[in-house]
């Protein structure tokens, strides 16, 4: 998420949640986007090269075990076929087609996109784990300048037990193991600049 830095307050919500009052836009590439004073961005796009030098942005990266990213994801291509998986895929920058191939290989982007970001000093970034955005309200309030107002939490439908197969399972851990520590050790990071 991407939040163009403003003197107005909205209250928003962070992490892929409805906003209560203000706007919110889809940009699915940022380094096309036009950042406009004030609004809020979701993307799973990679860092872009230039964002900080258009006008002042601060980002809020919210993760996840990748395990448990995974087993959503089957669960989703479950519900919603391939053609969802696809374009989720390309949001992330990933070659995703179906999910057969993403125990072994990091074929819908979602790690590669997380290390740019991790990776990236140039940018005013705040990391948090999904389940610990309650606990970090007021960090993400201090580092947007916005009061936030979160939704009640909820427990994720997702499992382990999603995935069919010890095979797949013992493959996901090993492609994943990196970010699934990284993860389990970091309920927040904060890079800012």
């Amino acid at each position: 998420m991407a939040i163009a830095d403003s003197a107005s307050k909205i209250n928003t919500s962070v992490g892929g949640y409805s906003l209560k009052h203000g706007i919110v836009m889809y940009e699915w590439r940022l380094e096309e986007a036009k950042f406009i004073d004030g609004m809020v961005y979701k993307t799973h796009d990679i860092p872009p090269n230039q964002a900080g030098k258009k006008v002042n942005v601060k980002f809020i990266y919210t993760y996840s075990d990748p395990y448990k990213i995974i087993s959503s994801l089957v669960r989703k291509e479950r519900e919603l076929g391939e053609e969802w998986i696809k374009e989720h895929s390309w949001r992330l920058r990933g070659e995703a087609k179906s999910m057969k191939n993403a125990f072994r290989k990091d074929v819908v982007g979602f790690k590669r996109n997380f290390n740019l970001w991790k990776d990236r000093q140039d940018l005013d970034i705040l990391f948090v784990r999904a389940g610990s955005i309650w606990d970090q309200k007021e960090k993400i309030e201090q580092h947007i300048g916005i009061t936030v107002n979160l939704p009640d939490k909820r427990e994720r439908k997702s499992d382990i037990k999603e995935i069919d197969s010890e095979n797949k399972i013992e493959e996901m851990k090993k492609t994943y193991v990196d970010m699934h520590e990284f993860v389990q050790k970091n309920a927040f990071l904060d890079k800012r600049v």
